[in-house]
């Protein structure tokens, strides 16, 4: 995403390159079926967009999809981007029992969608 952001078509959705541009480095559509040019029809692409939207790190405007002030901040400094997730992802105060919950819940995906690509690393199947 440059400085100028991205122009979408008049429907609000990225257009065919950019589509194609997203879905060369998003893992979920390697085995997606078809050409990954239409955002409506390549799910991987429009969810990663709407998860940046809802995270505060994109935001819609005059036709454009740009970055906030907190997705531009994020671009330059990794860390940055891991504060701004942790803090939207967690609800409530950190000290919580929602927050605490959230956290084991995405611990355990973590751990689970590791163990799944690890044994199909192996050529292992679950079961």
């Amino acid at each position: 995403m440059g400085d100028d952001g991205l122009a979408l078509t008049s429907a609000g959705y990225l257009k065919p390159v950019d589509v194609q541009a997203a879905a060369e480095v998003l893992p979920e559509t390697a085995t997606w079926i078809g050409k990954n040019t239409r955002e409506g029809q390549t799910a991987p692409v429009l969810w990663f967009r709407e998860g940046l939207q809802r995270m505060g790190l994109l935001r819609k405007y005059r036709g454009r999809l740009l970055l906030t002030k907190a997705g531009a901040k994020a671009r330059r400094d990794p860390e940055v981007l891991w504060r701004h997730l942790a803090q939207r992802l967690l609800p409530g105060s950190e000290d919580s029992f929602a927050a605490e919950a959230t956290l084991l819940t995405l611990a355990s995906i973590a751990a689970s969608a590791s163990a799944d690509r690890t044994s199909e690393d192996h050529g292992h199947t679950r079961g």
